[in-house]
């Protein structure tokens, strides 16, 4: 599907609608991290890969800018103890594909 829109018309038109491109695509990824922290128990450095970061260190930056707190606290602060030490390996295809859906 061609909408024929030129890249910078379109770049106006979603600043109009909602906010610059890259700060979309960046919420979008820290929502995702956000989930995978809450739901799955995921070390960080898959969390910040699936999420597609550059590196672990990037990623814990990024969020710690977005949220105020770091990766780590927020899984502390979300998650039990004991579950923490679970991995829910199988949860993180399914968050991926519902986050691609919700973004299309």
């Amino acid at each position: 599907m061609d909408a024929r829109y030129s890249l910078y018309h379109f770049a106006r038109a979603f600043h109009v609608s909602t906010t610059v491109p890259h700060a979309y695509v960046a919420e979008r990824r820290i929502d995702l991290a956000k989930r995978l922290l809450a739901y799955s128990g995921v070390p960080l450095s898959t969390v910040a890969a699936t999420c597609r970061f550059s590196s672990q260190a990037n990623f814990s930056i990024a969020f710690q800018i977005a949220t105020g707190f770091s990766p780590d606290r927020t899984v502390r602060r979300l998650l039990p103890n004991d579950y923490i030490a679970k991995s829910r390996q199988d949860l993180i295809p399914r968050l991926c594909a519902a986050n691609l859906r919700s973004s299309t």
